[in-house]
């Protein structure tokens, strides 16, 4: 599953910064790139949370003398780009799905319903958003900062990593196990004790948010 993630706030930063550095105003940018002003305007002022289109972000780098993968956050480098790249034909079509604040992989906190950002995946996976995860209880299969892609779904098969809300307010992601009588969520981690939820308190304290799909792991810095 090929998944790309991008820092929209980190976008319009920089569109900001290089613009500024160009001594350009907004208008000058829009005329000389063919991006709405309007557009412009929504991206550096963080107003617009929607990934940009490849078209525009290329218009823009052009203009501004700086490289796509610069202003995507891919590369801190103004004039460099993202090793390894793919032509932009050999592409997939893409959907953009909402980054969902952070959901816990150790002893839980309230997963955040706030977008705080957008990740494109191919318009054919299964994806319905993403969490980012903290803590380390999924380790190594996860780890802390990693953003997990996940579908939609009230219903799992054993064996298969979840995301479950505990009480209405906890998020962690854990392995599914459904028994007769209870259901167990188990950590990758053997440092971290299976959470055990009787059947009753299972069907009135706890809900499976959906399974998780995929993953994006940012490269160390070093």
């Amino acid at each position: 599953m090929e998944l790309l993630i991008m820092d929209v706030d980190l976008f319009g930063e920089r569109l900001r910064k290089i613009r500024t550095e160009r001594n350009l105003n907004q208008d000058d940018l829009a005329a000389l790139s063919g991006v709405a002003q309007a557009t412009i305007s929504e991206y550096e002022s963080g107003k617009r949370r929607a990934a940009p289109r490849s078209d525009q972000v290329a218009k823009l780098a052009t203009v501004l003398g700086v490289t796509a993968d610069y202003l995507l956050g891919l590369v801190d480098i103004p004039n460099a780009n993202l090793t390894g790249e793919v032509s932009t034909s050999s592409l997939k079509p893409q959907k953009e799905i909402p980054i969902l604040g952070k959901v816990a992989a150790g002893s839980g906190v309230p997963a955040e319903e706030d977008i705080v950002g957008y990740a494109s995946v191919d318009q054919a996976d299964a994806a319905d958003f993403a969490l980012t995860v903290t803590g380390f209880s999924m380790f190594p299969k996860l780890l802390d900062g990693d953003v997990v892609f996940v579908r939609k779904q009230p219903v799992a098969r054993n064996g298969q990593m979840v995301v479950v809300r505990i009480n209405g307010q906890e998020g962690v992601i854990k392995y599914f196990q459904k028994r007769s009588d209870m259901v167990i969520l188990t950590s990758e981690n053997p440092e971290y004790k299976p959470i055990r939820i009787d059947k009753d308190r299972w069907d009135a304290e706890c809900a499976i948010i959906g399974v998780v799909v995929g993953l994006k792991r940012k490269f160390s810095d070093s």
